[in-house]
C-alpha cells in the first residue's frame, strides 16, 4: 500500500485525505493541535501534529518517514504586520523531504502569484518579482522545483469554492466589490481532488500546473447570478478599478486528458 502524507489537512486536504484513503492508499495527515485526532482516526487516517515555523518545526517528524508521496498542503496565511516568512517555512521541509528520501512533492501553490497581470495568464507568462507574498509563493516554488533529488509537481490553484465555502457569501456584506469587471478564476474542492489524484496515478517530473475551471464570466454577472440563487442581498460594486486576467488551465487539460466536472462552479 503506497504511503501519502497530506501536511496541512485542513479545508482541501481533509476531503482529499478521505478520498485516497478510499482508494486504498495508506495517508498520513497532519494539523497545529490535536484536536482533530478523533476524527482523522474515525477515517483510518494517521494523524500527527506538526507546527512550522520560521526556523524549526515543531511536532512527530515520524510524519516524513516511509513517504513516497508528500503533498503539502498547507497556506501560506500571512496577515498585515505578520513578519512570517513562508519560504522558510519551506525550506524547513525541503530538509526533511531530503533527510528521508521522499521522491515525489506536490505542492499546492496559487493563482495569486499572478495578481499584477492582465489578459491571459499561463504556466510560462513571466512574473515580475515583488516585495510580498507572491515572491514568498514563487521561491517557495523554486525551492523545490530546483531540487534534482526528487520530483516535484506545483498546482497554482485558482480560488477554492465548495461546501461551506464561497467567496459570495463574504462579498455581498462589503460596502463595494472592487473590479467587477474582472474575470472569476475559481475552482470547485471536486476538481481540486481529481486532478491531484490523476497527477498522483500520472506523476509528472517537475511541472507546473494552472488549476481553474474554465469558466470565466465578469465578477458582476457571476456574483450577482450566485447571490439571486441563494437569496441573498445583490452586491455592490466598485467601476474605479478594472482589471482583467484570465488564467489558463490547458496545460492540465492536455496532460491529464482532463475534462473539469464543477465547470458551471454553482453551489448545488
Amino acid at each position: 500500500m503506497e504511503s501519502i502524507g497530506i501536511l496541512g489537512c485542513g479545508w482541501l486536504g481533509f476531503p482529499l485525505a478521505k478520498f485516497l484513503k478510499k482508494k486504498e492508499y495508506s495517508v498520513k495527515v497532519s494539523s497545529t493541535s490535536k484536536n482533530k485526532n478523533s476524527i482523522f482516526k474515525e477515517f483510518k487516517l494517521d494523524p500527527f501534529v506538526i507546527k512550522i515555523h520560521d526556523n524549526k518545526i515543531e511536532g512527530d517528524l515520524e510524519f516524513f518517514n516511509n513517504l513516497k508521496i508528500l503533498i503539502i498542503s498547507f497556506p501560506p496565511n500571512i496577515k498585515k504586520n505578520d513578519k512570517s516568512e513562508f519560504d522558510k517555512k519551506i525550506k524547513l521541509c525541503l530538509k526533511q523531504i531530503q533527510k528521508n528520501k521522499i521522491k515525489k512533492v506536490l505542492f499546492i501553490s496559487s493563482i495569486s502569484v499572478y495578481r499584477q497581470l492582465t489578459g491571459v495568464v499561463n504556466e510560462n507568462t513571466y512574473i515580475k518579482p515583488t516585495k510580498n507574498l507572491n515572491n514568498q509563493l514563487i521561491d517557495s516554488e523554486k525551492i523545490l522545483i530546483g531540487n534534482s533529488k526528487f520530483k516535484t509537481t506545483i498546482l497554482r490553484m485558482g480560488g477554492l469554492i465548495g461546501p461551506g465555502r464561497h467567496p459570495v457569501y463574504s462579498l455581498v456584506n462589503k460596502k463595494k466589490i472592487l473590479n467587477p469587471e474582472g474575470k472569476i478564476n475559481l475552482i470547485h474542492l471536486d476538481d481540486c481532488i481529481k486532478i491531484i489524484y490523476n497527477l498522483i496515478l500520472n506523476f509528472p517530473k517537475n511541472e507546473i500546473f494552472n488549476c481553474v475551471a474554465p469558466f470565466h464570466p465578469s465578477k458582476k454577472e457571476y456574483y450577482s447570478s450566485i447571490a439571486l440563487d441563494k437569496k441573498l442581498k445583490l452586491p455592490d460594486f466598485d467601476y474605479s478599478k478594472s482589471i482583467s486576467r484570465t488564467v489558463s488551465s490547458k496545460k492540465i487539460v492536455n496532460y491529464l486528458h482532463y475534462n473539469f466536472t464543477r465547470k458551471k462552479l454553482l453551489l448545488k
